[in-house]
């Protein structure tokens, strides 16, 4: 558990996995449309 002293050390990573998230989705987002989406 996080000792109320250490509240602050989540933000920094929580920030980090949510900025890492974003990037990977934009990227994914960039690829498929520089492929090609597949005609169903």
């Amino acid at each position: 558990y996080i000792s109320a002293d250490y509240w602050w050390l989540i933000y920094p990573v929580g920030g980090c996995i949510v900025l890492t998230v974003l990037a990977l989705n934009l990227l994914a987002d960039a690829l498929r449309d520089a492929v090609g989406r597949r005609a169903d």
